[in-house]
């Protein structure tokens, strides 16, 4: 039996965001910078009080990287 790859677009980079929480968030950002990742956002304190910078991956997502909460 042949298997053939089915590709299935789930969104494209201008509706997709991506998230992740760290315990170290000025290390993590620092490392960003240090590797030339375009940032679209150094760290921006949230309404809700919670700390987070947003960066594009190579394919345009939006990541947003914030500290625990």
């Amino acid at each position: 039996m042949e298997r053939k790859h089915m590709h299935r677009t789930i969104g494209s980079s201008e509706n997709v965001e991506l998230y992740f929480e760290t315990d170290r968030l000025e290390e993590t950002r620092d490392r960003m910078q240090n590797l030339g990742i375009p940032f679209l956002h150094d760290i921006e304190v949230q309404s809700w009080g919670q700390r987070v910078f947003r960066i594009k991956d190579p394919d345009g997502y939006v990541v947003e990287i914030g500290e625990r909460m």
